[in-house]
This record gives structure tokens, C-alpha cells and sequence, in this order.
């Protein structure tokens, strides 16, 4: 068995805001923002901080991969509706965090077949919306599910003395929401397989 802990800082890079200031001014003004503030998106930054560990078991048959994680988010990037101009525009939505755990498994049936198993939950919000009107404490992250999770079989076998395999494999996506989201009118994405 194999047992880590890492720690890092990242950024994800700003940009540029493409909308009519003239025609938007009442949409930016309901959300606390001026029109100088929704011109650029600052860099978001984030510290993560994660524990995790290997294992293989059962005569190496088994093999279980598991990880805990934090992230500490600051000025995170989410989307903005602004209903009344028809754009929407990228802000900084404040303090966020996103925590939570993955876990992996395969297990060798014989030496041709075998199976897998990944399952992950992710509770992303926001913390502090940073007085973006449109952002609210404890409203999710965009376009993160709680729950994903994947099933897998493969087989390999020997096909005209060359090595072949056959795979199957469903997967699962929890509900999120989308970057048309705000706190007035959440537009959910359901979950799909």
C-alpha cells in the first residue's frame, strides 16, 4: 500500500467580457456591478490540498485506488446571466470551496476478465458571492455533479495469435447546473448515463 498527501496552488487565467455596456447598464447595475468591473474577469486561484492512498490486495488481484480532497477557491469564474440585454457575462463570484472523494476499483476475476468500479462525490459552493447580486452563499458551482460513478468489464483473449479485448463499459453524471445559472432562475442539468 501506497499513502500520499500534496498540497498546490493554480490559477485558471482572466479574460475579456464581449457585451454592449449601453444596453446591459441596468442587467450589470441589478448584479452590483459597473460597467468598468464586467469589462474583465480576474484569474481565479486555488490551493488543493489531497490525501490519498494505493493499495493491491489479494494476491494483487484487487487493486483500490482512493483519494480525499479540498479546494480552497478564490475569485472563481462563473457565468452570469444578464436577462433583460440577452448577453451574459463571466464574473468573479467570490470565495468557493469544493471538497470531497474518489474512489477506484478493479478486481482480476480470472487473468482474462476483469472488473471495475470509479465512484466520486464533489460538494462545490460558493462560500462568499463577493457582492455579485446574481451569486448567493451556498449556491453550487457550475457545471459540477455531486455524484459520478463508472462500471467496467473487459476480456482479453487471443485472436488469429494476436493479442486482442473486448470492453464494456456505462458510466453516470449527476445533476449540475448550468452557466446560464443564477439565483433567481437555477437551470439544472439532469443527470445522464
Amino acid at each position: 500500500a501506497q499513502c500520499c498527501a500534496t498540497a498546490g496552488k493554480g490559477l485558471r487565467v482572466g479574460g475579456v467580457n464581449s457585451l454592449s455596456q449601453l444596453v446591459c447598464a441596468q442587467d450589470l447595475a441589478d448584479m452590483g456591478l459597473t460597467a468598468e468591473r464586467a469589462e474583465t474577469v480576474e484569474s481565479d486561484e486555488v490551493w488543493r490540498y489531497e490525501l490519498g492512498g494505493k493499495s493491491r490486495l489479494m494476491d494483487r488481484r484487487l487493486t483500490l485506488n482512493g483519494s480525499l480532497f479540498r479546494i480552497e477557491w478564490s475569485q472563481v469564474q462563473q457565468v452570469a446571466p444578464l436577462s433583460r440585454c440577452g448577453f451574459s457575462v463571466t464574473v468573479n463570484a467570490g470565495e468557493a470551496v469544493s471538497q470531497g472523494g474518489e474512489l477506484e476499483a478493479r478486481f482480476a476475476v480470472t487473468d482474462e476478465l476483469g472488473l471495475g468500479l470509479a465512484l466520486g462525490y464533489t460538494d462545490a459552493e460558493i462560500t462568499d458571492p463577493g457582492g455579485i447580486g446574481t451569486f448567493s452563499a451556498g449556491q453550487r458551482i457550475q457545471h459540477v455533479p455531486r455524484w459520478t460513478g463508472a462500471l467496467n468489464a473487459d476480456y482479453q483473449f487471443q485472436l488469429a495469435d494476436r493479442p486482442a479485448f473486448v470492453r464494456a463499459n456505462v458510466s453516470y453524471v449527476g445533476e449540475s447546473f448550468s452557466n446560464n445559472n443564477s439565483a433567481l432562475n437555477p437551470r439544472l442539468r439532469e443527470a445522464y448515463r
